[in-house]
C-alpha cells in the first residue's frame, strides 16, 4: 500500500500551514481526513467529528490509540485543501486509484464516481 508519509505522497503532502497550530498535522492526517471526506460525501465539520467517534477511521489516518478529541480544526481542511490546488487534490485521486489497481481492489462503480468528479 502507498505511505502517504513517503514518496510520491510528498509531491502533494508538502503542507506548511501558516500561524502556530497546537500540535503539527501529519501528511498522513490530512490526506486521510481528505480521502474519507470525498469518500464519504462529508463537510469539513462531519469528516472530523466522525474521525474522533471512529477507531478505524484513525487508524487510517496514522494513529496507533484511540484519540477522544478532534484531530485538527475543521478550517485546517479546508486550508489543506487551498493549498494542494486542484491539481494537488488530482495527484491524490490518481495515487488513491494507482493503489488500489497495484492492490488489485475492485473499483466498480466507486471509480465511476470519481470520474464523474473530475
Amino acid at each position: 500500500m502507498a505511505d502517504p508519509d513517503r514518496g510520491s505522497w510528498q509531491v502533494i503532502a508538502g503542507y506548511s500551514g501558516r500561524g502556530r497550530p497546537s500540535r503539527p498535522l501529519s501528511a498522513r492526517l490530512m490526506l486521510g481526513l481528505l480521502y474519507l471526506k470525498y469518500a464519504y460525501d462529508l463537510s469539513d465539520e462531519a469528516v472530523v467529528q466522525r474521525w474522533m467517534e471512529n477507531p478505524y477511521w484513525q487508524y487510517f489516518c496514522g494513529e496507533v490509540f484511540f484519540q477522544t478529541r478532534l484531530p485538527c480544526d475543521p478550517s485546517s481542511l479546508t486550508r489543506y485543501r487551498q493549498h494542494l490546488g486542484e491539481a494537488g487534490v488530482e495527484e491524490l485521486l490518481a495515487q488513491t486509484i494507482s493503489a488500489a489497481k497495484d492492490l488489485k481492489v475492485q473499483l466498480g462503480d466507486a471509480l465511476n464516481y470519481a470520474i464523474a468528479l473530475g
